[in-house]
């Protein structure tokens, strides 16, 4: 896997020789990013014709779950573009 910064992800064992656990911000980058993927193939649903009446509202459930927990993470600007979920800087 490679990290925020393009080269290989180092994952320290501890000291019984199992992985440490996953850093929570990169879990969170990846939880975005599956729900922008969300939205991005359900939203057309919400509004073809050729999808049925029952899998229109699904997908309009499933996109506006989405939109809601996506707020969570990141929420808007005043401009309507999303913020980062994770302040890019380095902390050092």
């Amino acid at each position: 896997m490679l990290s925020r910064r393009g080269g290989p992800e180092h994952n320290p064992l501890d000291i019984a020789g199992a992985a440490a656990p996953p850093n929570p911000a990169d879990m969170v980058l990846v939880r975005v990013a599956w729900l922008r993927a969300l939205i991005a193939v359900f939203g057309p649903w919400t509004a073809s014709h050729a999808v049925g009446a029952t899998w229109r509202r699904w997908a309009a459930e499933l996109v506006a779950a989405a939109h809601r927990e996506l707020a969570e993470h990141t929420g808007r600007r005043t401009d309507g573009t999303w913020k980062p979920a994770i302040d890019e800087k380095e902390p050092w």
